[in-house]
């Protein structure tokens, strides 16, 4: 499976509030991890991010 790119999220959570208007005040939250064993709620916006230590390129957005 090939990782979301930026554009894919954002159609996909766009879709998602097109077909549950009512949902669009709801919290955002994340699962601590695939099994959902824990929840958190995001509090911060999107941030672009550098995860190489030796290059100034933008390598991803954080979305949680």
């Amino acid at each position: 499976m090939e990782p979301k790119t930026l554009k894919e999220f954002s159609d996909g959570i766009n879709a998602y509030l097109r077909a549950h208007p009512k949902h669009a005040g709801l919290p955002v939250i994340t699962a601590s991890d695939d099994e959902g064993n824990r929840f958190n709620k995001v509090y911060y916006g999107p941030e672009h991010g550098k995860w190489e230590v030796y290059t100034d390129e933008v390598e991803g957005v954080c979305v949680s």
